[in-house]
């Protein structure tokens, strides 16, 4: 299978369910009080985690692997958990606060201010190595401007050489660090895997967006960064 037969398995409208939308971004605000936050999210994972589905060993590694993912989202605080099943492939939809590239209007480069991630991992990957774009794809923004990612229904986030067995959450890190433009590559002929050449040649041209911002996932973002 190909990265442009890619399809996500749930409709992006149904991810992005909110209570209204403003200038074509999803909103969904989370619990302001941290207290609520947590509770909110732990409520979320336990339903999951206790109706998690498939073989024995299978289902014990999901659960494993979503006690981990509950505790890397309650350390970031910037990550909103949209969705988790565990009934058949392990399946965590989430949005993080953070800038992104998106596709340039009149030459100049777009920034927006959040990302929806969809991953997905599924059971042969424990001991097979996944192609480097099947586990996480992008749901918003729909016009990402990166080396590594392309536009889709489910936008195609190439993530290189992935060994069998990768945990979820270092997807998950690998995701975010990528789309920052913390972790680039810039080499067309790259064969890690470059999936939008012209990216390479902008972002060498305008080195002053490398990266979009230099806080780690579990830090509070810096000033933001504008479009000249």
């Amino acid at each position: 299978m190909q990265p442009d037969t890619v399809r996500a398995d749930l409709k992006t409208s149904e991810v992005l369910k909110t209570s209204e939308v403003s200038g074509g971004q999803p909103c969904a605000p989370s619990p302001a009080d941290p207290n609520a936050r947590r509770a909110s999210i732990e409520r979320l994972f336990q339903q999951a985690i206790v109706q998690a589905g498939g073989r024995r060993a299978w289902k014990m590694w999901k659960q494993e692997a979503a006690e981990d993912l509950l505790d890397l989202t309650l350390k970031a605080a910037r990550l909103q958990p949209m969705k988790i099943d565990l009934h058949g492939d392990l399946t965590f939809v989430y949005r993080i606060r953070m800038p992104v590239s998106r596709w340039p209007a009149r030459g100049q480069l777009q920034i927006g201010h959040e990302a929806v991630f969809h991953l997905i991992y599924k059971e042969s990957w424990l001991w097979e190595m996944p192609e480097g774009w099947e586990p996480l794809g992008l749901l918003f923004p729909p016009d990402p401007f990166h080396p590594e990612a392309k536009p889709a229904v489910r936008g195609i986030l190439c993530l290189g050489e992935l060994q069998p067995g990768i945990r979820p959450t270092e997807i998950v890190l690998l995701g975010y660090y990528m789309l920052s433009l913390q972790a680039i590559r810039l080499n067309e002929l790259d064969p890690a895997g470059v999936l939008t050449p012209e990216a390479c040649g902008y972002f060498r041209d305008h080195p002053e967006y490398l990266p979009l911002t230099r806080a780690g996932l579990y830090e509070d973002l810096e000033a933001p960064k504008e479009t000249p």
